[in-house]
């Protein structure tokens, strides 16, 4: 049975030319997307796009220091700041598919920065 996700039944309120774009990311990515990119903005943070080069390198700290040039122990801290103020379970099959789904939007869209590394 194809299901769709339970934060896919959002909607839209917005002009019409940005209506498409903004169905587009709603309907398809992970809500909790929206709420690290919240965050960034309001504390001027860059969790997103650790979370990003996280998923990209598999999933593994030590690669995802290399690519982002800080230390593994920083990539770690940073990650389990994500898990705890997101909720975010990087252990969750559905979870990690969801995420890496929603930032293949974003790159797609060619929303920055997204659209411009790896």
């Amino acid at each position: 049975m194809n299901r769709l996700p339970h934060w896919a039944t959002a909607s839209y309120t917005g002009t019409p030319s940005s209506c498409c774009s903004v169905k587009i990311k709603r309907r398809f990515c992970n809500p909790k997307i929206f709420d690290v990119m919240g965050y960034d903005a309001e504390y001027n943070t860059n969790y997103s796009m650790i979370a990003y080069v996280f998923l990209r390198a598999n999933r593994n700290p030590a690669l995802a220091a290399k690519h982002l040039g800080i230390h593994r122990n920083t990539i770690d801290y940073r990650i389990r700041r994500l898990e705890d103020l997101f909720n975010i379970d990087f252990d969750s099959g559905e979870t990690i598919f969801s995420l890496e789904q929603s930032y293949r939007i974003f790159k797609f869209m060619a929303m920055p920065p997204f659209s411009q590394i790896m």
